[in-house]
């Protein structure tokens, strides 16, 4: 029968625009540790390029999948026509290795200024999340990875 799936907390610190660390909790564990780390490589150039990232998953390889590594490009695509929201469709690109999907690919999209629909496919998978972004500080999200009830808060430390 295998060990049940559990939910997972997440806390995500992100330091400027350029690193984010990821601590996790699993079940009923009563610790955070760090879980990833991910690197902002060259920032997006809106209209222009995407941005780049690199990073690591499962630091300490301790998940069935194990420590994964990958390549990640975002960019925002300028909603077309009148539209009252202040941000941008987001699509992303990844390649992974390891214990990462090879191929993956997101999209963000704004409900409202502050809700966004978060939706990626990573091989066999299909994850989704509601995100709330009550700040340009914190963000809230639920999602549902790999079939895993995820929980997680990123705080924006330091912008520029």
């Amino acid at each position: 029968m295998g060990e049940p799936k559990r939910e997972r907390m997440f806390v995500n610190f992100r330091v400027g625009e350029l690193l984010e660390v990821q601590g996790a909790r699993t079940g009923f564990d009563n610790r955070l540790e760090v879980y990833g780390l991910q690197y902002s490589l060259y920032p997006e150039i809106p209209g222009y390029a995407p941005g780049i990232s690199v990073g690591v998953a499962d630091l300490f390889d301790r998940s069935a999948q194990g420590r994964g590594y990958f390549l990640a490009l975002s960019y925002g695509i300028a909603a077309l026509g009148e539209t009252p929201l202040d941000h941008d469709l987001r699509v992303h690109l990844g390649f992974g290795w390891e214990g990462m999907p090879s191929l993956f690919l997101g999209f963000d999209i704004p409900l409202t200024n502050q809700i966004f629909l978060r939706a990626e496919h990573t091989g066999n998978h299909i994850n989704a999340a509601l995100v709330w972004r009550p700040s340009n500080q914190v963000e809230l999200r639920g999602a549902v990875v790999r079939g895993i009830t995820n929980w997680s808060i990123m705080i924006r430390l330091w912008a520029e």
